[in-house]
C-alpha cells in the first residue's frame, strides 16, 4: 500500500508525474494488483475520505505485524459512508470518462457494453389480484412432503410389527442395531401435523378476500413470512425497474488502466485548464492513449480474476445488470460454489437465489434453529427455477428435518447428486435414520452422500438408502457403529459396478465384509476404522482394486502382522496407490515398513 497525502493549496500534479516517471517497465505483483482493484473503487474527492484511508493504512502497518498465519486478509481498505464508492460521486461530465473515450478501442458493439439485460425477468409481469403462482407451487410441494412423511409412517410401522413378530426379545440393542426408533415414528407423526397446518394456512391465506388485509400481513411462521410478502416475491424478485441502469464504466475504465499499463507514460492528461500551476488534482483525468486495452475485450480469466473479489450477490444484482457482455458472463460462464451464512436475511437469500444461474454447489453454515419450513421451501423453489446444474448441498451447523429432506427431493430431483451433512456441533438432530430414509429415492439423481458422525442412524435408515438410490458412487459412514455384514452385502451386491470410494467403521463388521467389498472393482478410496472383529485373514482381496488411490486400515488392532505381510507382498504393486493410513495398528514391525517402501 502507498502513502496519500493531502494539501490544501492548488498544485500542479501533471508536473509531479512526469517527474516520477520510470523508464523501465514496473512489476505490479498480485498483492499491489489486488489492493489497486479495491483502490480503483474509491473516490478520492474530499479530504475525510484520504484521512479515513490514511487511518486505516496505519492500522493495516499496525496489523501486519501481529501472528496472522491462516488468515484470508480483507483487501476492502474501508467500510464506511465517509469513503463513497465512485458511482455515489456527484460530478460533471467533464471530470469524468466519457463514453467513447472508453469505448473508442472496443471491439464489441455499443449494445454488449450499455444495454442492460433483462435479468429473471419474466416475458409476462402479471400476476392475479389473489393468486400468486409462488403460493400455488409451494401448496403443491407442501402436499408432496406430506405424502412422502405419511409413505415413510407406513413403512416404519410396517417393520416395526414384522420385527416384533420374527423374535420375541426385541430389545432395545436390537432397536438401536435395526431401528426404526419409537421416537423416529413420533417424529415422523409431528412433522405430518406440522406440514398438515402449513398447508391449511396458506390455503386460508389463499382463499381469503381482499377485505381480509389484516389476515394477509399475519405471520405464517417464526421468519415473519405473510401471505403478502410470498406474493409480493412473484413480483420483486422478477422485477427489473423497467429502466436500463448506466454501465458503471468509469470503474472499469480505471481499471483497464491498472491492470494493463504498468508505467505513467502510457496515460495522457486530461485538465480543465491549460495552466499547470493552477490544475485542481478533482478535474484531472487520465485518458489512454489509442493503444490502451479495454477492460471488456481482456481474456476471460483476466475478468473472473476481477470478478473473484466481489460476492456472488454483489456480482448478481449490481455488476450484471450493467451491461449484457458482463450479465453473460456472470450469470451462464461463472460456476458458482455459494455459501450462505447466518449474516444474511432470510429475505436477500431469496433474492440472490433468483439472480444466479449458475450455481454448482451451496452450503448454508450455522442457521441452527432459526430457518423455518416455509422459510426452507421459499427459498429452494427460487433455487431451482434458475439453477439447473446444482449438483451438491452441504449443510454446516443446521439443524435437519424430515420435512426439509422431503423438499430437498422435490426440488432437486434430476440434478442434485451430491448432499454432504458435517458433523452436527451440538448433536441437536438424534434422528438421522429418517434423513437417510428420504433420501432414498428411486427418481432422483443422488450418488454420493456424507453423513459420518450422524446421531441415530440404524440398519433401516441405511436399507432404506441404499436399496432405493439408483447408484452410489461415494457413501461416507464414518463413526456409524451399527454397520452390519447383512448391510455390506447389500451395499456391495447392488452398487458394486459403480462405488468408488468408501469410508466405514463399526464393531459389528468381520472379515466377512471384506469379502463382500471384493465384488466392488472400481473403488478408488477404502476407509475401515474401529472394527475390532477383523482379523485381516483376507486382506490379500485388496490387491484385486487395481484403481485403488486411498487406503486407510485404522484402529483395527486385532490384525496380526502376517495380514499385513500378506497385504504388502513384493508380487504386488498398488500402482496408484497415493495414500496409506495404518494409525493404531500395533502389530506393524520394522520389516513390514520396509516392505511397504519397497512396494
Amino acid at each position: 500500500m502507498f502513502p496519500l497525502f493531502l494539501s490544501r493549496r492548488s498544485y500542479s500534479i501533471l508536473k509531479q508525474i512526469k517527474e516520477k516517471i520510470i523508464t523501465h517497465p514496473v512489476k505490479i505483483d498480485p498483492d499491489m494488483q489486488k489492493k489497486l482493484e479495491r483502490l480503483s473503487l474509491l473516490s478520492f474527492q474530499n479530504e475525510q475520505t484520504i484521512k479515513k484511508v490514511e487511518q486505516t493504512i496505519h492500522a493495516s502497518d499496525i496489523i501486519h505485524q501481529a501472528n496472522v498465519d491462516h488468515l484470508e486478509p480483507l483487501y476492502t481498505p474501508v467500510e464506511t459512508e465517509l469513503c463513497p464508492l465512485r458511482q455515489q460521486d456527484t460530478v460533471s461530465n467533464e471530470d469524468t470518462l466519457s463514453v467513447k473515450q472508453v469505448l473508442q478501442n472496443a471491439t464489441r458493439t455499443f449494445e454488449d457494453y450499455l444495454v442492460a439485460p433483462m435479468i429473471g425477468k419474466r416475458e409476462s409481469q402479471t400476476v392475479e389480484k389473489m393468486s400468486s403462482p409462488l403460493i400455488d407451487r409451494l401448496l403443491l410441494r407442501f402436499n408432496n412432503v406430506k405424502h412422502r412423511l405419511e409413505t415413510l409412517l407406513k413403512i416404519c410401522r410396517t417393520h416395526e410389527v414384522v420385527c416384533l413378530k420374527e423374535t420375541n426379545d426385541y430389545d432395545d440393542e436390537l432397536y438401536r442395531l435395526y431401528g426404526p426408533h419409537d421416537s423416529d415414528i413420533e417424529e415422523l407423526e409431528q412433522c405430518i401435523i406440522s406440514i398438515s397446518k402449513l398447508i391449511e394456512n396458506l390455503q386460508q391465506e389463499q382463499n381469503s378476500s381482499d377485505e381480509c388485509h389484516d389476515a394477509l400481513n399475519y405471520p405464517l411462521c417464526d421468519n415473519d413470512w405473510t401471505f403478502e410478502s410470498i406474493k409480493q416475491l412473484d413480483e420483486d424478485i422478477y422485477d427489473n425497474h423497467d429502466e436500463q441502469k448506466e454501465a458503471t464504466l468509469d470503474v472499469l475504465g480505471h481499471l483497464s488502466m491498472l491492470l494493463f499499463n504498468e508505467t505513467c507514460n502510457q496515460f495522457s492528461m486530461n485538465t480543465t485548464d491549460n495552466d499547470e500551476s493552477d490544475t485542481n488534482p478533482d478535474s484531472c483525468t487520465l485518458i489512454p492513449k489509442s493503444n490502451a486495452i479495454n477492460l471488456l475485450d481482456l481474456p476471460v480469466e483476466v475478468l473472473l480474476h476481477i470478478c473473484s473479489f466481489m460476492s456472488p450477490f454483489e456480482l448478481t444484482t449490481t455488476l450484471a445488470p450493467t451491461c449484457c457482455y458482463l450479465a453473460n458472463l456472470i450469470l451462464s460462464k461463472i460456476p458458482m460454489d455459494l455459501d450462505v451464512p447466518k449474516l444474511m436475511s432470510f429475505f436477500d437469500v431469496v433474492h440472490l437465489f433468483s439472480h444466479v444461474s449458475s450455481v454448482r454447489s451451496i452450503t448454508f453454515t450455522d442457521w441452527e434453529h432459526s430457518v423455518s419450513n416455509l422459510t426452507w421451501a421459499i427459498w429452494f423453489d427460487s433455487l431451482a427455477r434458475n439453477n439447473c446444474n446444482l449438483h451438491t448441498i452441504r449443510f454446516h451447523n443446521i439443524l435437519i428435518s424430515p420435512i426439509v429432506i422431503c423438499l430437498i427431493v422435490e426440488y432437486f430431483p434430476h440434478c442434485l447428486q451430491t448432499i454432504i451433512f458435517d458433523p452436527q456441533r451440538n448433536k441437536n438432530y438424534e434422528k438421522f435414520d429418517l434423513v437417510l430414509s428420504l433420501l432414498g429415492d428411486n427418481q432422483t439423481q443422488l450418488k454420493n452422500v456424507t453423513a459420518s458422525y450422524q446421531v441415530g442412524i440404524t440398519n433401516f435408515g441405511l436399507l432404506q438408502l441404499i436399496n432405493n438410490l439408483n447408484t452410489i458412487v461415494d457413501l461416507k459412514l464414518l463413526y456409524i457403529d451399527i454397520i452390519r455384514d447383512e448391510t455390506m452385502n447389500i451395499l456391495c451386491d447392488k452398487h458394486q459396478t459403480h462405488l468408488e470410494k468408501l469410508e466405514i467403521n463399526g464393531t459389528e463388521l468381520t472379515d466377512q465384509s471384506i469379502n463382500y467389498i471384493d465384488q466392488c472393482r472400481k473403488l478408488k478410496s477404502i476407509t475401515i476404522e474401529f472394527c475390532i472383529n477383523l482379523t485381516g485373514s483376507n486382506f490379500h482381496l485388496f490387491h484385486n482394486f487395481s484403481h485403488l488411490r486411498e487406503l486407510c486400515l485404522t484402529k483395527i488392532p486385532n490384525v496380526p502382522l502376517e495380514s499385513f505381510y500378506i497385504l504388502f507382498d513384493s508380487k504386488h504393486i498398488f500402482q496408484h496407490l497415493i495414500l496409506l493410513k495404518l494409525d493404531e495398528c500395533h502389530f506393524i514391525d520394522d520389516n513390514c515398513v520396509r516392505a511397504i517402501m519397497t512396494m
